[in-house]
């Protein structure tokens, strides 16, 4: 609006200059007091900075130029903090300008009258300036009425923005509290349903606790029975498999028993089971025999293992002759065409049962090796059982004597022995007690018995023996050696831990 920052600026600097007159180019003009309300808009103004340009505004009124005086009015325009506040402004400023060239008008007119009754004769130039004076003040009437209706209408269009600006958040309230109360009872119904969700979620875990310890109890029931009910089918299972192993060991030894009867008139056959085995321990003052066990693949997978089963006295006196820290055994296996040198060391042996265990230095297999007789053929062993004994008496090769079982339970000096009634003499020692239907080894000779104290007298028909089972017994208690049944049943085999094989070197015949 170009006329109100034309005519507003140069209003109030007139007015702020001098409220009561107004300077004309004819003198002053006295003007009426203005009303109360324009004193409040002159120091509102004053306070805004309006009151700092009163000296340039009056120095611009006193240009005669309207022109050039509206546009240093216009470019020192001053900006208000609001819209609504500048349109009252100018609405009040306009009403007092509106008012004041009505006065101005009527005062014009008066002095007009008192002009030409009091000096007809007034100067054209003077009347000229009157009248131009007079149609400026009636265009800016003109123009004062124009912009009162201009500020009216924007006012009321303002009062309409404020009223719509100052609706719409009352409506944007009520909406949300509309929307708040829609969430709150969303919010308490969400709250009901969790603890009702909360309450059958605490029931359920508490019924499945129960279905838990139910289930469990059943569980522990069902496994301790089925426990019980597995021990009663593996006792069972392993008594079945006992009274089968019996039944096995004693068809065994039928079978064995029946094989051994055809093979009674089999010289040849008895040669390789029961003298063959038996082999010569001598040392520097010392004879005796042993029994050489059949030969079996060493654990290493070098060679052969091959043991020999002896008496402890004979191994005794031959390494207390024997010079040097090794101690070894002269062993001399007797082939059908020659004999086979070899050296053994002891793996074990048991004072009380006068036995020994000694190894083979050599990694190769011996030709004729001895079986050893089951625990059930050993059990089954009675008196009037033939047997033969096989040994060396004397220092000679193995010479086998025919006898049977005189006794199973002969004690002596607290041991357990066999005696036997075929023929020994001193150098048997260490040999071997064969049955003689099945031909494996039963016992190994130990002593023999002797008549009077001076010159003592050997009883040849009364030896002793030491039985495999108390054999058997010493070297599994002690840990020397396992005792393996054999794939038949009828007899069983030895078996050293593996350390005992690194004390062996690779050693041949002759060595």
């Amino acid at each position: 609006m170009p006329s109100v920052r034309l005519l507003a600026p140069l209003l109030l600097a007139a007015c702020a200059a001098s409220p009561n007159r107004l300077e004309l180019p004819s003198g002053p003009l006295s003007l009426p007091a203005p009303p109360p309300s324009w004193n409040a808009i002159l120091a509102a103004q004053a306070d805004r900075g309006v009151s700092g340009h009163e000296d340039a505004l009056r120095s611009l009124l006193e240009q005669e130029d309207p022109a050039t005086r509206a546009r240093a009015c216009f470019a020192l325009g001053i900006d208000h903090p609001s819209a609504f506040e500048t349109l009252r402004l100018l609405a009040a400023v306009a009403a007092v300008g509106v008012s004041r060239v009505q006065h101005l008008e009527s005062q014009v007119e008066s002095l007009r009258a008192d002009a030409q009754e009091a000096a007809p004769a007034v100067p054209e130039h003077l009347l000229a300036r009157l009248t131009d004076l007079g149609a400026g003040v009636h265009a800016a009437l003109c123009e004062l009425g124009e912009l009162r209706r201009e500020m009216e209408a924007e006012s009321a269009n303002l009062r309409r923005e404020r009223t719509a600006v100052l609706a719409t958040p009352a409506q944007e309230l009520a909406r949300l509290q509309a929307e708040l109360g829609g969430l709150r009872a969303e919010f308490a119904d969400l709250s009901r349903q969790s603890q009702q969700r909360a309450a059958e979620q605490t029931a359920a875990l508490t019924a499945v606790d129960a279905v838990r310890t139910e289930v469990q109890a059943e569980v522990a029931d069902a496994l301790a029975a089925l426990r019980t009910e597995e021990e009663q089918r593996w006792n069972g299972l392993s008594e079945a498999v006992s009274a089968a192993s019996h039944r096995v060991e004693h068809f065994g030894g039928q079978v064995a028993d029946l094989g051994a009867q055809v093979g009674v008139a089999d010289p040849e056959t008895r040669w390789r089971t029961m003298v063959g085995p038996t082999v010569r321990l001598e040392g520097v003052s010392t004879v005796g025999s042993g029994v050489v066990l059949a030969s079996h693949p060493h654990p290493d997978g070098r060679g052969h293992r091959t043991l020999v089963l002896t008496a402890w006295h004979v191994v005794r006196d031959i390494q207390a002759d024997a010079i040097g820290p090794d101690k070894l055994i002269p062993v001399e296996l007797h082939l059908p065409d020659r004999s086979r040198h070899e050296l053994a060391s002891l793996v074990g042996h048991n004072v009380a049962l006068d036995a020994a265990l000694l190894e083979l230095r050599s990694r190769d297999a011996v030709p004729f090796g001895a079986r050893l007789a089951s625990r059930s053929t050993l059990a089954r062993s009675r008196v009037f059982g033939e047997v033969y004994a096989v040994g060396c008496p004397l220092g000679n090769e193995p010479i086998p004597t025919r006898g049977e079982i005189a006794d199973t339970d002969h004690a002596l000096d607290g041991t357990r022995y066999w005696m036997i009634s075929a023929p020994t003499y001193i150098g048997n020692s260490g040999g071997g007690i064969f049955d003689g239907e099945r031909q494996v080894l039963l016992a190994l000779f130990s002593k023999i018995y002797t008549h009077g104290t001076i010159r003592p007298t050997v009883i040849p028909h009364m030896g002793l023996a030491s039985p495999l089972d108390a054999v058997y017994d010493w070297l599994e208690a002690d840990g020397i050696a396992r005792v393996v049944p054999d794939a038949d049943g009828l007899a069983v085999h030895l078996e050293l831990p593996a350390p005992a094989s690194q004390a062996v070197a690779d050693l041949h015949p002759g060595d």
